[in-house]
Parts: C-alpha cells; sequence; structure tokens
C-alpha cells in the first residue's frame, strides 16, 4: 500500500464528502453540530495519524534520499508537512461549506478554540504514528498504533474526563467539553506529547542503516 503525493488527500477528502452528506441529509442542531464535531475533532486527527505513519517509509526512493546530505529534521519535515496541509485544508474547507449553509460555528466552540481542537490531536496522532512505524521499520505498524490509539481515547472518554490528571492527556476534550477549565493545560500538556514524538521519529529517522 502507497499512499503518496495525491493519494495522500483521497482519505480525508472521502471522508469531508461523507460528511457533508450527512449533515445534508440531517441539518438539525443536533445532527449537524455532532457530525461537524466528529469530523473536526475525531476523524481529520485519525488521518493525520494515518498519513504520518506511511509519510516516510513508504516512498521507493527511500535509499537515494538517505544519500544525500539531508538532515533527518529536515527530511522528516519534507514528508509531514504536506499530509498536514492537507488536513488543514480539509478542516478549513469543512468550516467554509458549515457557514456557507448558514450554520453558527460559535456553537462548537469560539473561533480560535476550534481550530486547536482538530490541530492538536492531529500534531498528537501525527507523530505517534511516524515515530512508532520508524521504530517497527513498518508503515501499518504505525497506523495500526495510531488506530489503537483513537479507539482507546473514544472508549475509554468517561475515564479521561472524570479525572483531573487524565483530563490533561485526553486527546478529545475539545470536542467533549469546550470550555472547560483543563483545557488550557491538555493544550500544553498534547502540544508538548506532540514534539516528543517528532523528536523521537527525527531521532529514529537518523540511523538510516535501520531503513535500507
Amino acid at each position: 500500500m502507497r499512499i503518496k503525493g495525491a493519494g495522500q488527500a483521497v482519505l480525508p477528502a472521502a471522508f469531508w464528502a461523507l460528511f457533508a452528506l450527512i449533515i445534508l441529509l440531517n441539518p438539525r442542531a443536533s445532527g449537524w453540530v455532532d457530525s461537524a464535531r466528529g469530523y473536526l475533532g475525531a476523524i481529520l486527527p485519525l488521518m493525520g495519524g494515518i498519513l504520518g505513519a506511511y509519510a516516510v517509509l513508504d516512498d521507493p526512493a527511500l535509499e537515494i534520499l538517505f544519500s544525500t546530505p539531508a538532515r533527518a529534521e529536515w527530511m522528516l519535515a519534507e514528508r509531514l508537512v504536506p499530509p498536514l496541509l492537507i488536513i488543514a485544508a480539509a478542516a478549513g474547507s469543512f468550516q467554509i461549506f458549515l457557514r456557507l449553509l448558514g450554520f453558527n460555528l460559535t456553537i462548537l466552540s469560539d473561533p480560535v478554540s476550534l481550530q486547536f481542537d482538530w490541530l492538536v490531536p492531529t500534531l498528537v496522532l501525527t507523530g505517534w504514528g511516524t515515530s512508532v512505524a520508524l521504530l517497527a521499520r513498518h508503515c501499518a505498524a504505525g497506523a495500526l498504533a495510531v488506530g489503537v490509539v483513537w479507539i482507546l481515547h473514544l472508549i475509554a472518554r468517561g475515564w479521561f474526563l472524570s479525572l483531573k490528571t487524565g483530563s490533561v492527556f485526553f486527546l478529545f476534550l475539545g470536542i467533549f467539553r469546550p470550555g472547560d477549565p483543563r483545557l488550557f493545560a491538555n493544550r500544553v500538556v498534547l502540544t508538548l506529547l506532540a514534539g516528543g514524538f517528532l523528536t523521537a521519529a527525527a531521532v529514529l529517522l537518523k540511523k538510516q542503516e535501520r531503513y535500507i
């Protein structure tokens, strides 16, 4: 399985169309709010994580790239920025779509906070998927790790929300509890976690002999 170039946009676009159709068929307040939160806050981070898992190792020219003097950090950025831009485009266009339909997005959250609701968990799962894929030397392992974490956070949301310590690690606090006083600490912790995963990925990528 190869997810490169324009192929990276297929999965986010397919879910974009699916959720847009769901909203068009069920435009009631409860329907569109749940669908919008689900797509922006949960589906997009999952897509980001999966794309991140395939971003580095899923390249037939990987051995040639390793022969260049490019730093591992730069090589990692070159491969993660395109899928992240695709996720950002999907998030932005979906919000424009909702506004064109006349929906009030402040019901979801304030404009700035709404962007953090999808961006922060996307960065965490992208970093997680990339680092696990590099550690296991297999893209599918990274994608599987992303799926496991994503499902566990959704299943155990009650546990995360009930504990002060657990809530700061909850990927979807912004979706389920917009305006929660723990949200700032949650975003700081998750951003640091994303940075840690991406740093680990860069360190692993420096060990080029593992992937040739």
